[in-house]
């Protein structure tokens, strides 16, 4: 089984600290991070303090809206789920600390539960930062739980 805990970023620092506690009794064994700097600079460091190796992808990037073509939810959807393959395959039995945006986390929620909608993703949208668990068998999502932190 491998465990990927997505987690959505805040420029909030006390929030931030705060979502960090739940992982001082976890064992994570790489960090994958959307290339957004606010992503970047809410794992960065954590990731340093605990020596953990850590990589920017675009496959979590939050949606692209400002160039052309406008990238669609469908397309977001795909790469959000190319990734968990990437980790699935690539990570297969780690613990995964993952950064990524709550448009595009909502997608990735939805691909495997299709009454996750607008609401939900509004929740996560206001909530932030959200820790999300997926976990995964192979390709397979076996579960996927909302954990409240703060």
């Amino acid at each position: 089984m491998t465990t990927v805990y997505f987690m959505t970023p805040t420029k909030d620092k006390e929030k931030a600290q705060e979502l960090m506690k739940f992982f001082e009794d976890k064992k994570i064994d790489v960090i994958y991070s959307s290339p957004f700097r606010s992503a970047v600079e809410m794992i960065r460091e954590y990731g340093v303090e605990k020596e953990i190796p850590m990589f920017a992808v675009t496959e979590f990037a939050e949606i692209e809206q400002e160039v052309e073509p406008k990238e669609t939810l469908e397309e977001v959807e795909e790469r959000m789920i190319d990734g968990l393959a990437m980790l699935a395959n690539n990570e297969e039995g780690n613990t995964i600390l993952a950064v990524t945006h709550p448009i595009a986390l909502s997608t990735a929620i939805h691909f495997f539960d299709e009454t996750f909608g607008e609401e939900d993703t509004k929740r996560l949208q206001e909530n932030a930062p959200c820790l999300v668990r997926f976990t995964l068998d192979g390709e397979i999502c076996k579960d996927i739980e909302e954990i409240k932190v703060m």
